[in-house]
């Protein structure tokens, strides 16, 4: 970098002054000053119970907090039955003269040189109350700002818009160095790599007045001549990769205009094929003069492994136990081309030919032995190969070839031979990241009778036979994300969306009989509430709507299970079980045989407790989040609280309108426990579910011989009380929503709790 040159035109500090700034310095830079005692206090030391700023109108609160060492218990220092374990603050009296020496150089360097701070200490036997008395005074005023030497330069404009400084200001002299800074980069994005800025400024103290002058020195505007590139192997021997595949990611060539921006980003692909291990640009200054108009590139890159095996177990309560592992070759077939291939098992334990003995399934498994698709292990074999670039695109395909069988609790089991997606991303429009992607499977979905009965109106055993069928769905999907936040794993601030678009239609492929769009939108937003806590919310749509407009009309058309609408479980609404919130019928293990003179009829008993729910999912969706999450007061670094109300409703939209009620929603409030990891949060949370099951039609689809007289194998009966067809199959229209399981019990039998990983949202 070229060395900087600053004028300064102002009275000579007194000596005092001099060495007052050095102390504070020597002060801010010494390690005992780095954090406040937390070992337990022992008597006669003295606990910092509250700090509080007064005084202050140019800093707010947490500004001046986040300058100083000292800081106050936490809130659960005060409760007796954790004040034991909580982490003491013990008061340090060199370190609070030090924080008065601290804010005082805050405040001076940042425009107010007669800022004065003191403290005032309260003490109630051993605990003490510290306040910072701030007086301010007045600031120096920058009467007059420059920027000069920016007249050749054809973004003039945009290189002085809103730059962190401005007249009328506080003399700060970060924001004088954040404003230099911010025109250096500028131009070096604008072709200048070798631009500089000299500060000039004259402070009068008396008058309380500064006049400062940016002078910039751009340099010539300037193109890459040649880009060189140095590989250093992984061990002894040669280098693998090639300097032309280099180039080739770095994206930037010979006669491109020098812009640092795209150099940064051609760095960030060399590193995101995960084929080196560490990636550096520098521009040659050896072999290019202060005048040239061209620049020599070097590159150098430093190659990593070539193979990386990694596998993992895991337990679950919907799946049991679970398995996965990888192997990637980030060098297949040269030029940095990555192949992974994936393998995954789940519902070990219950999942034939993987499941363990009853005694044991119980034990282990718990609340997965519930599931009526889990009698089968679900597992996911797939090779993604990627390559860092194609014809000389910055986004490139990702191709997937993959075989899964997947289920959902209670909802449906989906079974692909083979399947192939087909992905790009990012592809960047006004600023917003997309994903493009498309998919075509050969498969099929096992469901209850009952589900295709109500949803599909296939009644009869044949055509229920038939929509089980292996077919190909293939579906182009287009998804537009943006996250601002401080950290994408455990956010404490901002804002994330999300919104995707899914069509299928035979045009893309799919069978004759499929066709739908489908849109889901969702945005969260996270904020501080005081030093520990987060307030985070969410709100998430999704609706289904027929390719000629936004009703879901029948006229033959078919949605598959997979891309119904559910809601239900830990990352949706906490208080139902997964996919259980919304549409439901009930499949009924016994029935009463009512007979009249002139008929018999068969109706499920109204106190069964056997009836198993069977989710159908709906074609609109709403679900609302509020949570509020908290360092927990004991192992506050590793342990988090939180309580969470969750709401939410899943219905089928008869027409082109929504109707939904307020009453219609369901509330289900709940608190939780996460341990933080490096992988992200281990959640446990516990919802209560004040709901009694919703009413919906039973069905028994076993034959029914009470009367000695046999049935079709494969009919379904309706049970529902107040049924239409005695004794005759269920029509899809026929079967009344009449039937309603017994409510729970007490309070704990409407607890749902759930184990996961990763945070809710």
């Amino acid at each position: 970098m070229p060395s900087e040159a600053s004028a300064r035109r102002e009275r000579r500090p007194s000596s005092a002054f001099r060495v007052f700034c050095a102390a504070v310095v020597l002060l801010a830079l010494a390690p005992a000053a780095g954090a406040q005692a937390t070992e337990p206090c022992e008597p006669p030391a003295e606990l910092v119970r509250s700090v509080r700023f007064e005084g202050n109108h140019a800093f707010d609160d947490a500004e001046l907090a986040s300058r100083i060492v000292t800081t106050p218990m936490s809130w659960a220092s005060r409760v007796p039955l954790l004040s034991f374990v909580t982490d003491k603050r013990c008061l340090d009296w060199r370190q609070l003269a030090g924080d008065v020496l601290r804010l005082q150089y805050f405040y001076r360097t940042h425009g107010f040189p007669q800022a004065r701070v003191d403290t005032a200490v309260a003490r109630s036997g051993r605990d003490v109350a510290i306040r910072f008395l701030i007086s301010e005074g007045a600031p120096i005023v920058i009467e007059s700002l420059a920027v000069s030497g920016l007249a050749p330069v054809p973004e003039r404009a945009a290189i002085e818009r809103e730059l962190p400084l401005r007249q009328g200001g506080a003399f700060d002299e970060f924001a004088i160095t954040a404003a230099r800074d911010t025109i250096v980069r500028r131009l070096r994005n604008a072709g200048y790599p070798r631009a500089d800025v000299l500060r000039n400024y004259a402070v009068d103290r008396e008058r309380r007045s500064s006049t400062v002058e940016l002078a910039v020195v751009p340099g010539p505007r300037t193109r890459i001549g040649e880009v060189a590139v140095d590989l250093e192997p992984l061990g002894s021997g040669a280098a693998r990769m090639s300097p032309e595949a280099v180039r080739s990611i770095l994206g930037v060539g010979t006669g491109d205009l020098y812009v640092e921006r795209d150099l940064v980003a051609g760095q960030r692909r060399l590193y995101a094929t995960e084929a080196f291990r560490n990636v550096r640009i520098e521009l040659d200054s050896a072999a290019t003069g202060a005048a040239d108009s061209t620049a020599r590139i070097i590159v150098h890159a430093q190659e990593g492994e070539r193979y990386q095996a990694s596998a993992g177990l895991g337990w679950g309560t919907i799946d049991c136990f679970r398995t996965q592992g990888t192997l990637t070759d980030y060098d297949f077939l040269g030029g940095a081309r990555r192949l992974t291939i994936t393998a995954r098992v789940s519902k070990i334990g219950i999942g034939e030919p993987l499941a363990f003995g009853d005694r044991t399934q119980k034990v282990l498994c718990g609340e997965a032995i519930g599931d009526s698709y889990g009698n089968a292990a679900n597992y996911y074999v797939g090779a993604t190969f990627r390559q860092p670039v194609l014809f000389g695109l910055r986004t490139v395909p990702v191709l997937t070839i993959y075989s899964e069988r997947r289920s959902e609790f209670n909802a449906y089991r989906r079974t692909t031979p083979i399947g192939l997606s087909l992905g790009v991303s990012p592809v960047v429009l006004w600023g917003v990241p997309l994903s493009l992607g498309y998919s075509l499977e050969f498969g099929q979905d096992t469901a209850s009778a009952a589900f295709f009965c109500v949803v599909n109106q296939l009644c009869e055993a044949e055509d229920r036979r038939n929509a089980q069928r292996l077919q190909r769905v293939a579906v182009l999907s287009l998804t537009a994300t943006r996250e601002v936040s401080d950290n994408p794993v455990n956010p404490r601030y901002g804002v994330s969306g999300r919104l995707e678009f899914r069509h299928a239609s035979p045009t893309l492929g799919s069978d004759g009989n499929i066709r739908f769009n489908k849109v889901i939108a969702e945005l969260s937003a996270f904020t501080r509430v005081g030093e520990a806590g987060t307030l985070a919310l969410r709100v998430r749509l999704g609706a289904i709507f027929d390719t000629r407009g936004f009703e879901l009309g029948s006229g033959g058309q078919f949605v598959p299970i997979q891309e119904r609408l559910f809601a239900g479980g830990p990352n949706t609404v906490r208080g139902y079980r997964p996919n259980e919130l919304g549409p439901a019928v009930y499949r009924v293990l016994r029935y009463d045989t009512l007979r009249t003179a002139s008929e018999t009829s068969y109706v499920a008993t109204s106190d069964s407790t056997q009836a198993f729910v069977v989710p159908v999912g709906g074609n609109t969706m709403v679900v609302g989040n509020i949570e509020y999450r908290v360092r927990s007061p004991v192992l506050g670094r590793i342990l988090q609280l939180s309580v969470f109300t969750d709401v939410g409703r899943v219905w089928n939209r008869s027409g082109s309108t929504i109707a939904l009620q307020t009453s219609d929603l369901r509330w289900t409030p709940g608190i939780g426990l996460r341990v933080l990891t490096a992988f992200g949060a281990f959640r446990f949370d516990l919802g209560y579910n004040g709901y009694s099951r919703e009413p919906g039609p039973a069905y028994y689809d076993t034959p029914l011989n009470a009367t000695g007289v046999g049935v079709v194998a494969g009919q379904l009966f309706c049970v529902s009380q107040g049924n239409i067809d005695k004794a005759q199959p269920a029509g899809a229209n026929a079967c009344p929503s009449t039937f309603r399981p017994p409510p729970p019990g007490g309070f704990w039998s409407r607890l749902t709790p759930s184990i996961s990983i990763g945070q809710a949202f």
